[in-house]
């Protein structure tokens, strides 16, 4: 998505720092989630919280992307760690919430480097 500011137009490259959408082929028992309750309608695990992140750079208008506009001298901010989520028989019957997780949301955080 290009954002204008001003007379300069931005690049945003949004990416997640965790995998959606089975991004993570390679674990087939891998399910990133981060509520997982039962309603009336059911016991539902899914992903409602998201933590996105970009290095916005500067575009020429044909294109190609100049420097960072993020402070950074040179190289791209990029997502090295993840909280885990719980495996399936960590997460008590009940769902969230619950004794071990008291909210009906997953704690979820990364750390990043550029």
């Amino acid at each position: 998505n290009d954002v204008g500011i001003g007379d300069k137009g931005m690049k945003w490259d949004f990416h997640s720092a965790y995998p959606l959408d089975d991004e993570n082929g390679d674990d087939e028992n891998y399910h990133f989630y981060t509520t997982w309750k039962t309603r009336k309608d059911g016991t539902k695990r899914r992903v409602i919280d998201y933590i996105f992140y970009s290095s916005a750079r500067s575009n020429d208008g044909n294109g190609r992307r100049g420097a960072l506009v993020t402070g950074a001298d040179e190289g791209e901010l990029s997502c090295t760690h993840t909280l885990s989520v719980p495996k399936d028989e960590e997460v008590e019957a009940t769902r969230f919430p619950g004794l071990r997780y008291p909210s009906d949301h997953l704690l979820i955080a990364a750390k990043f480097e550029i």
